[in-house]
C-alpha cells in the first residue's frame, strides 16, 4: 500500500513483512535502539544547552521531589513534600506495588545487547548530570 507521500506502508500483521513478520524480533530492536538513540541525543542536546534537568533512575524518586520544589519555589513547604513523597511511593505504571528503582535493572539479553550501542551517549549524560551535582 502506497500513502499519498509516495511511501510504502507495511502490515503490521502478524506474518506480514512488518516488525511482526520476518525478522520481527531483530527488526525491532534495530527500531527500539535507533529510536533511544535519539531521545538520548536529544537529551544531551537540551541538556548541554541548559534546558533540562538529569536525574538518574537511582535518583528516584528524592532527586524529583526535591526539583519539583525547587522549580516551583516551595523547598520550604514541609507539608508539599510529603505530599509528592506519599505520591512517589507507588510505581506510576503499577500503583498497587511500591516503587523500587532496582527493580529497573532486570533486563534481557536482547536488550543488554541493544543498549551496548547506546553506552557512549547514555555516559556523556551520565557525565553532564554527575558535573551539575
Amino acid at each position: 500500500m502506497r500513502s499519498t507521500h509516495g511511501r510504502e506502508h507495511r502490515s503490521r500483521v502478524k506474518g506480514g513483512p512488518g516488525l511482526e513478520g520476518r525478522g520481527g524480533r531483530g527488526r525491532r530492536t534495530d527500531l527500539v535502539r535507533r529510536r533511544t538513540r535519539g531521545l538520548l541525543a536529544a537529551g544531551l542536546a537540551q541538556a548541554e544547552a541548559g534546558r533540562v534537568t538529569l536525574v538518574n533512575y537511582t535518583e528516584l524518586p528524592g532527586a524529583a521531589v526535591r526539583q519539583l520544589l525547587e522549580w516551583c519555589d516551595l523547598s520550604d513547604r514541609d507539608d508539599m513534600r510529603r505530599t509528592l513523597e506519599q505520591a512517589a511511593r507507588f510505581d506510576a505504571k503499577t500503583p498497587s506495588l511500591p516503587f523500587s528503582p532496582s527493580a529497573a535493572t532486570i533486563a534481557t539479553e536482547a536488550i543488554r545487547a541493544a543498549a551496548g550501542r547506546l553506552t557512549e551517549l547514555y555516559e556523556r549524560l551520565e557525565a553532564r548530570r554527575r558535573a551539575r551535582v
